[in-house]
Formats: structure tokens, C-alpha cells, sequence
């Protein structure tokens, strides 16, 4: 039976996911700021016998957890997951986002997260664990008045990878998952810059807020999301970065708002395409044409070709060593 710990179970992508997990064997910890606001699963747990058990975590505070940490292993005597799915939402423009609202939100998406597995990966470690991230579709492309809340996905989602490649070698894995719209209170509870009817802005956000609300309502259900959080947990197969839900596949995010990670790709190519105007030799159609058997040779071996060769000898050494 693995033992898991999860933050932010009050309500929504936690709740379920907690719910999921412990009715298919998993002996579930639910984290909670407000114990109190995860009553009812704590009442459904006991109800149906589930191995589940409500615990104070607040992500914010270094103390509480480490507290839930410390909680999780003297009861279960080990701990083989982490889900970092605590988070705050928010609405606005770069320009009217103060510096108290930017401390808010990475406080808790980016360095609750950050506390919680650091206080976790010493027992990971003993266990080949797994630490999953509870993302966003915003923690790959952007759309306005989401700058901050993708700022700190973005940010979670570039320790995580670092983090990957730091826990390997132990056999600890790390999963993101990116949800895109997901039918929870997640969107109504969201913090949001206060817009004057007088601001450049207000225009632009009374015609994002409708589009914004149809999109919600077309949500995927918060169990798909729990699902990948189980699919994570139980198959090492699954890769890196899981988008959850039709939008978060299809990411169809307009033109203006695409990031700027996907800008700088096309930047790049179009850096090395010749200036407008300027002659430039044919390019040969032939592999067998004399200019260009001319380059390759003057080159060198190619990529394929050493890549062929490294990978002929690496298939020839682990021959010889078989029959050794």
C-alpha cells in the first residue's frame, strides 16, 4: 500500500484526487489549511473505511510542514509520494499587479510546493517515490491577465524539471500534470486585480471575462485530473509533462497570446534564413551531386552517420559482454 501525501484537499482537484486514490488502495494523507473545510472527506473516509486521513498543512508555513511530514512517517512508518496541488488563482493585468499580490501567489504555488518536497525527498528517497506536480496548461502558454498565475506555474514547472534530473539517480520520479479548465471552485475563489471603469484595461476585460466563463463551463471533470494523478503514481512509464483535459491537448490559445518560448523558436530559425533579396546558391537535389559530395566531405562524417556508428558499436559492446 503506498502512502501519499497531498496538499490542498479542501476542496476541488485535491479533494477528488484524494478520494480516487484511497478507494483504490492507497493510504491517503489530505493535507488541509483548514481541517475544518475537509470535513466532508474526512466523513466519507470513515463512512466507507477508507484508508484516509485528514492532516493540518499549510504550505505557507515551514513548521506545519515539516509537522505533516513528520505526522505522515511516524504513523505510516514511510511516505512514497508527494502531490503539491496546493495553489491561488489570479486575475489581471502585469501593470496593476502590485508586489504583495506577486509575494501572495509564488508563496504558495511556487514555494509551498517547493517547502513541501524538500521536506519529503530524505523519505522519498528510502522508498523510490514519486513527486507530482498539480500544474496548469498556463505553465506552457499564456493568455492575458494570466501573467502572474503562469509566471508562477512556469516556475514550478522549471524547478520540477530540475528536480527530475537531481532525484533520478535515487529512483525518484517527478511528474507534472497540466490541467487546463477543470470543473472546480478553483476559478470563482481566484484573486483578482480590482479594474476602474476609467482604466486602458477594462475594455479588454469585459470581453476576456465572457470567453473566460463559457471556457470554464465546458471544464473537464476534477476525476480526470485525478486519474493522471493515478496513472502517475502506478505506471513509470508516463512521460514528464501530462496535459489533462481537450483544452490543455489542443491548447488553443490566440496568436497574440502565444509564450514567448514558442516565439524565440521561430526567432531563432528566421535568424538564419538569408536577408530578402540576396542570391544565393542553388541548393543541390542530388545526393549525388558533386557540390554537395564536395561539402560533405569538407565536413566530415554526419550526424546520422555518427550517430549510426556510436550506436553500431554501443550494439557490439553489449554483444561481447553478453557472452563474456
Amino acid at each position: 500500500m503506498q502512502v501519499v501525501l497531498i496538499s490542498g484537499t479542501s476542496s476541488g482537484i485535491g479533494r477528488e484526487t484524494a478520494d480516487y486514490l484511497a478507494k483504490r488502495g492507497f493510504r491517503v494523507f489530505a493535507g488541509a489549511r483548514q481541517p475544518a473545510r475537509a470535513a466532508v472527506l474526512a466523513e466519507t473516509g470513515r463512512r466507507l473505511g477508507l484508508p484516509l486521513e485528514v492532516v493540518p498543512l499549510d504550505v505557507d508555513d515551514p513548521e506545519s510542514v515539516a509537522r505533516a511530514v513528520e505526522r505522515v512517517v511516524s504513523r505510516a512508518g514511510r511516505l512514497d509520494a508527494v502531490i503539491n496541488n496546493a495553489a491561488v488563482g489570479f486575475f489581471g493585468p502585469v501593470e496593476l499587479t502590485t508586489d504583495d499580490q506577486i509575494r501572495r501567489i509564488f508563496e504558495t504555488n511556487v514555494l509551498g510546493a517547493w517547502r513541501l518536497t524538500r521536506a519529503a525527498l530524505p523519505y522519498l528517497r528510502r522508498t523510490a517515490g514519486t513527486v507530482v506536480q498539480i500544474s496548469s496548461v498556463q505553465g506552457r502558454l499564456v493568455a492575458p491577465f494570466a501573467g502572474l498565475y503562469a509566471a508562477s506555474k512556469w516556475a514550478l514547472e522549471a524547478f520540477s524539471e530540475a528536480l527530475r534530473a537531481e532525484v533520478k539517480p535515487f529512483g525518484v520520479r517527478v511528474v507534472v500534470i497540466e490541467p487546463g479548465f477543470v470543473l472546480t471552485p478553483f476559478l470563482r475563489r481566484r484573486q483578482s486585480v480590482q479594474i476602474a471603469p476609467d482604466s486602458p484595461y477594462a475594455a479588454e476585460e469585459a470581453a476576456l471575462l465572457p470567453r473566460i466563463e463559457r471556457a470554464a463551463e465546458g471544464g473537464a471533470p476534477p476525476s480526470t485530473v485525478a486519474a493522471a494523478v493515478y496513472r502517475a503514481l502506478t505506471d513509470p512509464r508516463v512521460p514528464f509533462r501530462m496535459p489533462v483535459g481537450p483544452d490543455a491537448r489542443l491548447s488553443p490559445v490566440p496568436a497574440q497570446a502565444v509564450a514567448g518560448r514558442h516565439r524565440l523558436r521561430c526567432d531563432r530559425s528566421a535568424a538564419h534564413r538569408p536577408p530578402q533579396g540576396a542570391r544565393t546558391a542553388p541548393r543541390p537535389t542530388s545526393r549525388h551531386h558533386p557540390r554537395r559530395l564536395a561539402a560533405q566531405s569538407a565536413a566530415g562524417p554526419s550526424t546520422r552517420t555518427r550517430w549510426a556508428t556510436g550506436h553500431a558499436a554501443q550494439s557490439l559492446s553489449r554483444h561481447h559482454r553478453r557472452w563474456r
